[in-house]
């Protein structure tokens, strides 16, 4: 698995890895985060433990959920693997079966808004795809996944609407939709039901309203 970093998705994968209660256990002054250029050359090392359909395993990886993609944090280095919307969907698919298991199924929608779509499902964690492309996200179900500021499935309706960027978008006709942005402009929406957080969603998406 190659490490890469961008902007600041990087910056909040390890704002979350400096939150997660055992980082301090793994991490050390030589841990780095390593560097991949536009031609793919990389300074990190290959990931040769993880394979392909292992059962999805939170002592080892976990997940960050982002406004502008997903991050990958391995604890053993706290090495950050971030995949931004825009990146091939192969390789996204490729890196999240290393990291947290393989797909459980894929289907496809041809009647979304923005155009034909097709799901990959990774369990609570739906990959979105267009042409090809990963171009969205969305989080269901009981899941212990979140975005770099702790929000998830069950976060308290009051932490989320105390965050920066918190605004209630009251037109909406899914129910109570709310949208998170962040210092970068990325983007989380999510809906509440029963007091918390009910479902997440990031980038293009197909959403019937």
């Amino acid at each position: 698995m190659r490490t890469i970093l961008i902007g600041g998705m990087a910056a909040l994968a390890l704002a979350l890895v400096a939150c997660d209660e055992d980082a301090e256990a793994y991490a050390d002054e030589d841990s780095a985060v390593g560097l991949v250029d536009d031609e793919g050359d990389t300074e990190a090392e290959e990931d040769t433990d993880a394979e392909p359909g292992e059962a999805y395993d939170d002592s080892r990886y976990f997940v960050v959920l982002d406004g502008e993609g997903l991050g990958i944090v391995r604890r053993s280095d706290v090495a950050v693997t971030v995949l931004p919307f825009g990146t091939a969907a192969d390789h996204v698919a490729a890196t999240l079966a290393q990291s947290i298991g393989a797909p459980r199924g894929q289907e496809s929608n041809d009647e979304c808004g923005a155009g034909p779509m097709e799901f990959i499902d990774f369990g609570p964690l739906t990959i979105n795809v267009q042409d090809d492309v990963f171009v969205g996200w969305w989080l269901r179900g009981d899941s212990d996944i979140a975005t770099s500021d702790g929000t998830g499935i069950g976060t308290a309706r009051a932490k989320v609407e105390a965050l920066d960027g918190y605004e209630l978008y009251e037109e909406s006709t899914l129910g109570e939709e709310f949208t998170i942005t962040d210092s970068n402009d990325g983007v989380v929406s999510g809906i509440f039901g029963d007091g918390d957080v009910q479902d997440l969603w990031a980038g293009t998406s197909c959403v019937f309203r």
